[in-house]
């Protein structure tokens, strides 16, 4: 049994201004709140601790950057725990709108847990169960992503279900678990799915021809060692297609794409390019079977890379194909 405030719990309707004067005096030290609108306060004591309820339609607060909405919120004054429920509306710094049935959040450290959610981060739309945010990043469990949400589509042509999905801080998004979803109909399984909202952000194609339908996801990652597309298609009847198409970040210019197509279709092309003052050094290796079976390569190698007028150089080039047409 909670005790009551001395005397009796006290209870009072206050005009707006009333509302922020007195919650804002009694949290004056810890300056994370400020109340925008209310409707009712109710102060108490449970085990020890001030409660401080506001009840509105809605109430309407705002920490450090983030606005928050709801039915409803309890304030823990100890524990710095803010409990929000009815109609919970929370949109972080970096503008994610976070919608739930309840939500908590802890003050010390910013972090949250939240039921029933449907969260919008620019233009992917996720839902589930259960969220958290740790450190900065929101986890999803058992949850569904899609970035049809604003198409005005009844059924979307493209989403995903994962076990767990990650949204860091930035633009980076992280599933695990995944189920790719064509017309809500599964067509893929993978275990890791990388997803940008930025410029970076992933492509996806959904089209039919001759043979039937077909699903094409180029999807960004970053590595140490560059930066790149992972491709992935889908064709009714015919298989899947995979490749990827990298650009290195290093002192060398290059390039890499690599794609299968099934049934048996190969298109690719490496390309390497290093300039330095002493020799610089040149490599192209291609083929495309939409043209013809025939893979293409050259190599150049000049000493020195860039000469002076007076200098000699000296050149070895190299030139050759490869046929892969059996007839």
């Amino acid at each position: 049994m909670s005790r009551p405030w001395p005397g009796a719990i006290r209870k009072a309707t206050f005009g707006l201004a009333a509302v922020l004067f007195l919650f804002s005096l009694a949290l004056a030290q810890e300056k994370v709140l400020r109340i925008l609108e209310a409707e009712k306060l109710e102060l108490r004591q449970e085990g020890g601790e001030e409660v401080y309820v506001l009840t509105g339609n809605p109430v309407r607060l705002e920490r450090d950057g983030e606005a928050i909405e709801a039915g409803r919120a309890t304030y823990f004054r100890t524990r710095k725990l803010l409990f929000l429920s009815e109609g919970v509306r929370y949109r972080d710094r970096e503008g994610r709108l976070v919608e739930a049935e309840e939500l908590q959040i802890d003050l010390s450290d910013e972090s949250f847990d939240a039921l029933e959610v449907r969260i919008e981060a620019k233009d992917l739309l996720l839902t589930g169960p259960l969220c958290q945010r740790v450190a900065g990043a929101i986890l999803l469990e058992n949850g569904y992503a899609t970035p049809c949400a604003s198409c005005g589509q009844e059924v979307p042509d493209y989403a995903f279900r994962a076990r767990e999905i990650v949204l860091y801080p930035g633009d980076r998004v992280v599933a695990r678990g995944v189920v790719v979803l064509v017309q809500e109909k599964p067509v893929l399984e993978l275990p890791v799915l990388l997803l940008f909202l930025s410029e970076r952000r992933p492509r996806f194609e959904v089209g039919q021809d001759e043979g039937g339908f077909y699903l094409k996801a180029a999807l960004p990652y970053v590595a140490d060692f560059g930066l790149g597309f992972t491709l992935l298609s889908y064709y009714q009847g015919r298989g899947y297609g995979f490749g990827f198409d990298h650009y290195g970040t290093g002192e060398a210019k290059e390039r890499y794409f690599f794609l299968h197509t099934p049934p048996d279709t190969f298109q690719y092309r490496g390309e390497y390019a290093l300039k330095r003052q002493g020799f610089s050094l040149s490599a192209l290796v291609e083929r495309d079977d939409t043209r013809d079976k025939i893979s293409r390569f050259r190599l150049e190698a000049l000493l020195p890379g860039i000469p002076t007028p007076q200098d000699w150089r000296y050149a070895l080039r190299l030139e050759g194909f490869l046929d892969h047409d059996p007839a």
